[in-house]
């Protein structure tokens, strides 16, 4: 059965701006020796279906290694309410940012 998610790729140069281009050539690249990166991400980096992509983590270190002058941001969405979090990847490293989730307090005056 599996868990699935929904993933968005995007791809920035630390200091100067990309073509559109040039990031879909990347991206096709990622495609190609990564066949989970291929049902999950579609041409350009959006969503193509959802998926298990176990390896995500593991296959972005290695792409990213061979690219120190970009950052890859890879957005997921869990099936589990709740689950979603941006994964960025530069020089085969990791940062991993969970989306915090708050309920304001109630506001009285809003009921005067």
């Amino acid at each position: 059965m599996g868990y699935y998610t929904s993933y968005k790729l995007s791809v920035k140069h630390i200091s100067v701006d990309l073509s559109e281009d040039y990031i879909y050539d990347i991206i096709d690249e990622l495609r190609v020796p990564f066949s989970d990166a291929n049902y999950a991400l579609d041409e350009c980096g959006g969503i193509y279906e959802s998926t298990k992509w176990y390896d995500h983590e593991a296959d972005l270190k290695e792409f990213s290694g061979n690219y120190p002058e970009l950052i890859f941001t890879l957005h997921g969405e869990g099936e589990e309410s709740g689950d979603i979090w941006d994964k960025h990847f530069m020089h085969g490293k990791m940062q991993k940012c969970e989306a915090v989730m708050t309920i304001p307090e109630l506001d009285l005056r809003l009921f005067r």
